[in-house]
């Protein structure tokens, strides 16, 4: 991005392009349907990478700018900024001023283009302003309101090579300039306990399996906590800024809302109908300044006793107009996220009309594991240690990550295995590439580059056959000493302040090692055809018609 200038870009494309491709949800531009980004903007590929006409040219220069600049803008830690982002008056505002910058005519351009967003014409018009001289005109075309022409760029190519300044570039680069430097130690997907096996470090399941199992027997493990697991629907992370100003954020961190008019003007209905209320419970928690606390919600409006913010259904008290179950706690500056604790201190964690439930499985938690369960987990851990212990087999696992497409194909097959059989054999992924295959994110791939694809997994499947047999050994292993320790679990499961109508929660959660830098969490979830990732895919599928992508 160092090497891209502003007004390179500005000179190649029209109007009508940038204002349509930003506003674009990036799963309608054309870089999304040619694989070269996912759904949330992030890139898959890079230029060097491309080897078809379709992917030079939807992911050329401008496109990929259009992506960076929309992520960039988007997370800006000044609300005015953010708010002229997703406001189309304001941008264009802010356009106007960026045209000025150039040696262009704001008034021009606004005065053009004003009237093509109040007609509705701005998403749905052909391309009509030629840009062959290389300048942009207005939308009738007509070179006497040339907005900006190529004499104006380029005496602003000169002026920035002068270190002349330019408002508008400052601002972009100094958005770069901040994402670049931020710090989010916030927690998103969750890894499955078997799942360390596939990630490079296969002995953390082993480590988290053991820990949990001391836990169980009434003893410790240093750097090691347990929490509740809970069902919520929207992860969220309520925070105080240092000047005591509370503010409310989606988990990714990427910026934060301090107005319920910036969180409308994000133009997103469920940001407005769940955090329009977690704003209002941030600005009424006792959070000391700096301080963050990520949870889920459970509710944020009114119910009648029970409530299902997803899958399980859980008790809400009566009088209670929004619940938030806290698993993680930060300290902030700006948008920067420290993760501090994996048991957020509840003293500063309690309001009028909240119900904030503590999640931390304490010392004082009664697990109390009996003796024919200890048994199991103690023959199941030793059997998958053995396992892993073949010839090659932990070699292999710890750089299976570094072939990123079959890794990704083989976490894919693993999420199926555990909401389906959760069984993983070798012949299981085998059959499973064709399923992989057929995805959105590869339909977009020549026939050749699929073929090459496909002949790589099996090639890597048959070359290692062995290893394969052996991790999946060692996961079916690890899955019978933890569905034990979930059995265990679910005995215990009436001591928290969080209650579920069934009396089963989906499970727990393992942290070990030093918050923000060396720790790992481990879900422990029941798989297989009665367990939670099964019913929530039967749940997903009855509410919103779709099952979840794997």
């Amino acid at each position: 991005m160092s090497n891209l200038s502003f007004s390179d870009i500005v000179t190649s494309f029209t109007i009508w392009d940038f204002l349509s491709e930003l506003s674009k949800p990036y799963t309608q531009m054309d870089i999304y349907k040619a694989g070269i980004i996912d759904s949330r903007g992030k890139f898959l590929k890079t230029p060097q990478d491309y080897k078809t006409e379709k992917e030079r040219r939807s992911g050329n220069t401008f496109h990929r700018f259009v992506v960076i600049l929309k992520r960039a803008l988007l997370t800006s830690s000044d609300p005015l900024i953010r708010y002229t982002t997703t406001n189309p008056m304001a941008a264009l505002n802010a356009l106007a001023e960026e045209v000025d910058a150039l040696g262009g005519n704001g008034k021009v351009f606004l005065e053009t283009v004003m009237p093509l967003f109040e007609d509705g014409a701005i998403a749905a018009a052909p391309v009509a302003n030629s840009v062959a001289s290389g300048g942009i005109y207005g939308a009738r075309g007509n070179p006497d309101e040339t907005i900006v022409n190529p004499s104006a760029a380029k005496k602003h190519k000169k002026r920035v090579k002068a270190g002349a300044p330019h408002v508008g570039r400052r601002l972009l680069e100094s958005f770069l300039m901040e994402a670049k430097g931020r710090v989010v130690e916030t927690t998103g997907h969750m890894t499955h306990l078997g799942d360390f096996l596939y990630y490079g470090k296969p002995e953390l399941a082993i480590k988290h399996l053991n820990a949990v199992h001391t836990r169980f027997r009434g003893k410790g493990t240093p750097n090691h906590k347990m929490s509740l697991k809970a069902d919520g629907g929207m992860s969220i992370v309520v925070k105080k800024h240092k000047d005591g100003t509370p503010a409310v954020a989606y988990k990714s961190g990427a910026a934060d809302f301090t107005t319920e008019d910036e969180i409308r003007a994000a133009g997103k209905e469920h940001f407005t109908r769940e955090l329009v209320p977690a704003l209002k419970l941030a600005k009424s928690l006792n959070l000391k300044p700096g301080t963050a606390v990520q949870g889920d919600l459970l509710f944020s409006s009114g119910h009648r006793g029970t409530v299902q913010p997803n899958t399980i259904t859980y008790h809400a008290p009566q009088g209670a107009e929004i619940g938030f179950a806290p698993h993680s706690q930060y300290s902030t500056d700006g948008l920067n996220l420290r993760k501090t604790s994996s048991h957020p201190d509840h003293s500063g964690l309690q309001a009028a009309g909240a119900f904030i439930p503590n999640l931390a499985i304490t010392p004082k938690t009664k697990l109390s594991l009996t003796a024919k369960r200890h048994k199991v987990i103690t023959s199941s851990i030793a059997a998958a240690q053995t396992a892993l212990a073949q010839k090659g087999t932990t070699e292999f696992l710890r750089k299976l990550p570094q072939d990123k497409k079959f890794h990704r194909m083989l976490q894919e097959y693993s999420n199926h295995a555990a909401r389906t059989s959760g069984d993983r054999t070798v012949e299981g992924l085998r059959k499973f590439i064709p399923v992989h295959m057929a995805k959105a994110s590869q339909k977009s791939l020549s026939d050749k580059t699929k073929k090459a694809m496909v002949d790589s997994f099996h090639s890597t499947i048959a070359d290692n056959a062995h290893h394969f047999h052996n991790a999946f050994t060692a996961h079916a292993h690890i899955n019978r000493a933890k569905h034990a320790l979930l059995d265990q679990f679910g005995e215990h499961g009436d001591q928290f302040e969080l209650k579920t109508a069934s009396g089963e929660h989906e499970g727990f959660v393992s942290s070990m090692g030093r918050p923000g830098a060396t720790e790992t969490q481990a879900k422990f979830v029941r798989e297989g055809p009665t367990g939670f990732p099964a019913r929530n895919t039967e749940n997903a599928i009855k509410r919103f018609g779709k099952a979840p992508e794997a």
